[in-house]
């Protein structure tokens, strides 16, 4: 019986694999342990007991995921924030590394560059500007009520708008930057002093994929939450 529950449980979060073992191992540790210290002999009957006081596995199941889904909402608002920083200092980085190494844009180049820098620039601050919004909104405390499937699902849809809006902005900005550093380097002689604002650039590029990647899973699991909560909800 305590199987067929556990089975049951982890089969609910199939969705999130790590949750679904850490949940069923924990819960099979509480189940044991109600067990060992029920005093009737009737296994069985100390088995239903034990089943009875955790309560149906998919009411569980959905509670655990949205808490889950909350914390991880309120990771990827973190990660926004210190994507952006890393980016402004990789940026400011490059730049400084321009001037020691005395790069200069050429005189023919240097309409286009104006502009360009002035899309960077915008992009940035924008992208800083929605992502302190994200931020604050994906980390406000809420109450227990508010996660309610189809409230806190119209709470997750705007914070993952706002999130893949500042991110977006950041990859208008780092797609311009780099071609800011081709301009550059297309009058110089290769050498290994490339190295410095190539990095930087890749790891711009590197932090703005890793949210888009982290807002896509979150997007995901918040599906599979909602569907998991209007299930239980129609039980």
């Amino acid at each position: 019986m305590i199987s067929e529950y556990l089975d049951a449980l982890q089969a609910a979060l199939d969705f999130d694999r790590s949750l679904s073992r850490r949940v069923r191992n924990e819960f099979e540790d509480h189940l044991r342990e109600a067990m060992a210290a029920d005093p009737s002999k009737d296994r069985w009957e100390a088995e239903r007991r034990a089943i009875a006081r955790c309560g149906d596995p998919r009411a569980i199941a959905a509670e655990l995921a949205v808490i889950s889904l909350a914390k991880r909402t309120k990771r990827l608002a973190t990660s926004v924030v210190l994507v952006l920083l890393g980016v402004l200092l990789a940026m400011k980085g490059h730049i400084a590394w321009y001037a020691a190494m005395q790069w200069v844009i050429n005189d023919d180049m240097k309409p286009l560059a104006t502009s360009i820098g002035a899309i960077a620039r915008y992009a940035f601050w924008m992208a800083t500007f929605v992502g302190a919004a994200g931020w604050a909104y994906g980390s406000i405390y809420r109450l227990p009520s508010d996660y309610f499937h189809g409230k806190y699902s119209r709470h997750l849809y705007r914070f993952c708008l706002i999130s893949g809006a500042a991110t977006a902005a950041l990859l208008v900005s780092v797609i311009s930057d780099g071609a800011l550093a081709i301009i550059r380097m297309v009058s110089m002689t290769p050498s290994l002093a490339f190295f410095v604002p190539i990095l930087s650039i890749a790891f711009e590029l590197a932090g703005a994929g890793a949210l888009v990647v982290l807002i896509h899973a979150l997007a995901r699991r918040a599906m599979f939450t909602a569907d998991l909560q209007k299930t239980w909800s129609y039980h």
